[in-house]
């Protein structure tokens, strides 16, 4: 038996021959599983960028029909046209991923660059009294719009600190707000109320289709109109109307089955009407001059009437689903609409061009206000927020989380001449009689520095809450809401608050320091 020394050449072969190998270390595993894991980030970046580079059809019926062709489910519960377009990209990310041909389903870029220069810009003949209309307009805003800037530049001579102080002192008293009345309004839920230039009246519509006349701040019934065949969806007082006795025309109304009334107060029935919408008017609002009704349908239009003649001026095009609110500018040079389309739009009436599209909702637009500034207003809807925008800087320039559910109406207080004025106090509807003693300056003063200095909305949530204007902050919530808020408005002397309530009535809330 031969013997092996130690570090001999035997021992070191006989030791190789029976070498095994050696378990994989800690750090070898977690390379492996670093690159593994890599590899699928990676893996899954590039189908994020293929799913991202996919161009599949906006229109929903087109993205139904291609998964229905690839045998796939063509909705989720609970999935919006967003969703289901992001579903599509994916699976046809997935064919594409193994060698399948997807172009058949994809949107033609070319043609859609194409269809966008075409119908970027298009002009909608009118009527030979359009352009009179444009020119009597454009006549009543530049003297309005002259006077509220020379009105801005007298408020900025007050001191800040008076002028602060008169807000606060406001926002105090808005504190104050109690519930005056409570009125049942019809047999059916309640749809819009509004009160009168003067304040003394209130106007409500329900889904009857009555119109409701009742004395404020009694809540006692004075007239009812009857008219429409269904639910009606607006009121708008004239400007004018209770304040001078020379108006014939008080106010108009529109209802769902896409007619339009003018009234007067002395008459329970139309004195005539407004042809020509197809579908539910939704909204409508008088111009300020007293002249012209505009009227939002949804038959995707706004139009311009004549509320002298009720001819038709304008039928205006530019949403792409219903057309919901409407409101005009207080120089009367501006309007504004929005729609279900979740776009709002602001056209210059005097040229007839969009000069401002309100991009900022995701839902659709239900209300809007003009600020008594003249360059401001505000937008809801769906979307629970309230959005600012400014004209001048042409975007949404604040948005205020208001309410948990749908937005029924945001209204501005506009300040009238019935702000602490005795002007109106002996007038009645049978005895329309106005104090002509003549206001201090200091009252007059005091009402254009606190014109649109706060807001008020309604809402679904069954909540009524008033807002600062400029930082937005809520004031308080007008308490005993209960149910669905459908509309509310502000009286112009700020002594009232009305909501009109799906459970088919109405109530007034007052503050007895205004």
């Amino acid at each position: 038996m031969s013997r092996i020394h130690f570090g001999s050449l035997e021992r070191s072969v006989s030791l190789s021959d029976n070498h095994e190998p050696q378990p994989e270390t800690v750090a070898d595993h977690t390379t492996n599983r670093a690159m593994m894991e890599q590899d699928e980030q990676e893996s899954l970046l590039a189908k994020k960028k293929l799913v991202y580079n996919i161009s599949v059809p906006t229109d929903d019926h087109r993205v139904r029909e291609i998964l229905r062709d690839l045998q796939e489910p063509v909705t989720y519960f609970g999935e919006n046209n967003g969703l289901r377009r992001t579903r599509l990209k994916e699976l046809l990310a997935e064919l594409a991923a193994k060698g399948e041909d997807i172009s058949v389903y994809l949107e033609d870029q070319n043609k859609v660059e194409e269809d966008e220069e075409q119908t970027e810009e298009f002009y909608t003949y009118g009527p030979p009294e359009l352009q009179t209309a444009r020119r009597e307009i454009l006549g009543y805003s530049v003297p309005q719009a002259i006077a509220r800037r020379e009105m801005h530049r007298k408020e900025l001579r007050v001191p800040f600190g008076e002028r602060k102080k008169l807000r606060h002192d406001l926002y105090t008293r808005l504190m104050d707000y109690q519930s005056d009345s409570l009125q049942f309004g019809d047999d059916r839920p309640m749809g819009f109320c509004c009160f009168s230039p003067n304040a003394k009246l209130l106007a409500t519509a329900a889904w009857s289709g009555l119109i409701k006349l009742w004395t404020v701040p009694g809540s006692d019934l004075l007239r009812t109109f009857k008219g429409h065949k269904d639910r009606v969806s607006g009121i708008a007082f004239h400007p004018q109307s209770t304040v001078h006795q020379g108006t014939k025309l008080d106010f108009a109304s529109g209802s769902t089955d896409g007619s339009v009334y003018l009234w007067s107060l002395g008459q329970e029935t139309p004195l005539g009407s407004l042809v020509g919408h197809q579908q539910r008017v939704a909204r409508l609002a008088f111009h300020p001059s007293g002249r012209y009704i505009g009227t939002a349908s949804f038959d995707t239009s706004w139009r311009l009437w004549d509320a002298e003649t009720t001819q038709e001026l304008l039928l205006q095009e530019g949403h792409s689903k219903e057309v919901f609110a409407i409101g005009f500018q207080g120089d009367g040079a501006l309007a504004a609409t929005g729609g279900l389309d979740s776009v709002g739009r602001v056209w210059d009436l005097r040229s007839g061009r969009s000069i401002m599209v309100l991009r900022s909702h995701i839902k659709p637009i239900l209300t809007l206000d003009w600020s008594p500034n003249g360059y401001q207003l505000v937008t809801a809807g769906e979307d629970n927020a309230i959005k600012v925008w400014d004209v001048r800087q042409q975007q949404c320039i604040y948005t205020i989380p208001a309410h948990t559910n749908i937005i029924s109406q945001v209204k501005f207080w506009h300040a009238t001449d019935a702000f602490e004025s005795d002007k109106y106090k002996d007038w009645s509807l049978d005895n329309p009689v106005t104090n002509e003693a003549m206001q201090t300056d200091d009252n007059i003063t005091k009402q254009q520095l606190l014109d649109g200095s706060f807001l008020v909305s309604s809402s679904y949530d069954g909540t009524c809450k008033l807002w600062t204007d400029g930082d937005y902050k809520p004031i308080r919530s007008l308490s005993g809401v209960e149910g669905k808020v459908m509309c509310t408005d502000i009286s112009g002397d700020g002594k009232y608050i009305v909501t009109a309530l799906y459970d088919r009535t109405f109530k007034i809330y007052a503050a007895p320091s205004l």
